[in-house]
């Protein structure tokens, strides 16, 4: 590796590799076009890149948009709904000190006092 440096000086590897390689292929007897040594013209390959816009798919007629609602559904909404809650508060058992819980009345009539946290 020593030998190959000293070979080519303060060359880029790079530009001497290629040089080998153009050389190379003029002893074989090629013909070689020389500025294939340098290197390849990077101008106005970097910077920014333009920024793309997202392009979306025109609706199908007849299709219904995300915010679209149908009366039907929500007519439907507004009668399960209320049921589906009252079923399951119906099947919750209440307990002591849960909010909808019914306060906890002593034999003689008079309700309990919560514990207090203090």
């Amino acid at each position: 590796m020593d030998q190959i440096n000293a070979m080519r000086g303060a060359m880029p590897l790079s530009q001497f590799i290629r040089q080998v390689i153009v050389e190379y292929l003029e002893s074989k007897g090629y013909e070689v076009d020389r500025s294939l040594i340098y290197p390849p013209d990077r101008a106005g390959k970097g910077g920014p890149k333009p920024k793309r816009r997202a392009t979306y798919p025109e609706p199908v007629i007849g299709s219904q948009m995300l915010n679209d609602v149908d009366p039907a559904v929500v007519a439907a909404a507004e009668v399960l709904v209320p049921a589906a809650i009252q079923a399951v508060k119906a099947m919750a058992p209440a307990q002591p000190g849960s909010k909808g819980a019914k306060p906890q009345v002593r034999a003689s009539g008079r309700q309990k006092k919560k514990p207090s946290l203090g």
